[in-house]
């Protein structure tokens, strides 16, 4: 590493379990927001999103500087419950 170069800086993640879904429920939006905030490929995020209009429990991991913007549009969306763990 050069004299001018710094090492990254590492990227805290919070572990986020979605539950439940309300009346109006946007799931495609929903998967965008979970590819473009977890990172997640398409397949991926829609699994999550049909296991959440299951009535699962889903576990996911978003950058903690992420956090309170994605709990915020996730319910705003129609996502029921978003607990940090």
């Amino acid at each position: 590493m050069s004299q001018n170069q710094q090492a990254p800086v590492p990227v805290e993640y919070s572990d986020l379990t979605i539950e439940g879904w309300r009346d109006g429920f946007k799931k495609i939006s929903f998967t965008h927001l979970l590819q473009r905030e977890a990172g997640l490929g398409l397949g991926d995020a829609k699994h999550i999103t049909d296991k959440v209009v299951d009535g699962q429990q889903v576990r996911v991991k978003i950058p903690t500087h992420r956090r309170d913007s994605f709990i915020d549009e996730a319910k705003a969306l129609g996502v029921r419950d978003v607990q940090i763990d």
